[in-house]
């Protein structure tokens, strides 16, 4: 008696065991079953919303042919768009796309906004944005060291343009700034495209803004060094700052995909495999490189550690420029 109960005990629970594991395999093989929605915290046309539309091109044949759409929520400097995802259902149905960099300053500039660390789930980092210094072409500087001496031999603060307080660029060029306590005045301007402008029309003397914003304007300005850890792919003979022998925070901006922070960690995994696949392809790399945007795969573990270690190294870099602005 009592061996046969121990049969039929162990005989059901092998048989829970077995619906359980073809549950979770079921599970896995229905996701997903509908598509995919990625939310942009920036309208149609800028950088971001390009990392968007060619991760959400190539992404459908490494989850099951289901479409993935793009949908633009501009709005506080990409909040409302992370907002919307964090209270959106954790099926994994629907990813914030975000400039990491900036959602961190913000977080710290002004108390607003999500923090990434803690109130979102990491998929992957798919792309970055790095900073660089650049003036007119015709500008006598042949390197960083050249310009730097121009700039502290001037018997005015000089005049330089970004692309808004609290945003990267500006934080990111004013730590190289006060770091070699550079007399200089910052003029904020909303966006790249009116930074540039700016220095194009003789307004001010140098900018600070993204590599990608290079494209297309290479006979009317150009790059004495990048604010990153490596050069950028499409600005290969520019070099960085580490290389001129300067010393600066290394202070740029990773795409990143996130989903509510309750999602199941296998869901997780599924898209963060689908994402590093899409970032291989051709339809991705091409898109990207055609706005000279570079690819950058991080994994979903690698994302966190990276939203970590910027939150903890850049709070006093921020808190300092925002004391002096």
């Amino acid at each position: 008696m009592i061996r046969t109960g121990r049969r039929a005990f162990l005989a059901g629970a092998a048989g829970a065991g077995t619906t359980l594991l073809l549950a979770r395999s079921g599970w896995a093989d229905e996701f997903p079953s509908k598509a995919l929605e990625i939310i942009v915290g920036q309208p149609p046309g800028g950088g971001t919303d390009t990392y968007a539309r060619a991760i959400a091109a190539s992404l459908p044949s490494f989850l099951n042919n289901q479409a993935v759409v793009v949908v633009n929520r501009p709005g506080g400097n990409g909040v409302l768009a992370m907002e919307q995802v964090m209270a959106s259902p954790a099926d994994g149905y629907t990813l914030s796309l975000t400039s990491a960099g900036t959602a961190v300053i913000k977080q710290v500039w002004d108390g607003n906004g999500p923090d990434l660390a803690v109130d979102m789930k990491p998929v992957a980092t798919i792309g970055r944005y790095a900073s660089c210094i650049v003036v007119n072409k015709d500008a006598p500087y042949a390197n960083m060291q050249e310009w730097m001496t121009a700039v502290e031999s001037s018997s005015k603060p000089v005049l330089w343009s970004h692309t808004g307080r609290g945003s990267i660029h500006h934080i990111a060029g004013q730590a190289l700034l006060t770091n070699y306590e550079l007399p200089t005045r910052d003029v904020p301007f909303q966006g790249a495209p009116d930074a540039r402008n700016a220095l194009m029309n003789g307004e001010v003397e140098f900018s600070v803004f993204g590599t990608q914003n290079l494209t297309g304007f290479e006979e009317q300005v150009r790059s004495l060094g990048v604010i990153s850890d490596a050069r950028d792919p499409f600005l290969s003979d520019v070099p960085t700052m580490a290389e001129q022998g300067l010393e600066t925070p290394l202070l740029f901006t990773p795409i990143m995909l996130h989903v509510p922070k309750d999602t199941d960690p296998g869901i997780v995994g599924e898209i963060e495999a689908a994402v590093r696949q899409a970032c291989d392809t051709d339809v991705y790399k091409q898109a990207t490189q055609v706005a000279g945007l570079p690819v950058w795969f991080q994994s979903s573990a690698d994302t966190q550690a990276w939203t970590e270690r910027a939150k903890e190294n850049w709070t006093p870099i921020i808190e300092e420029i925002k004391a002096r602005t």
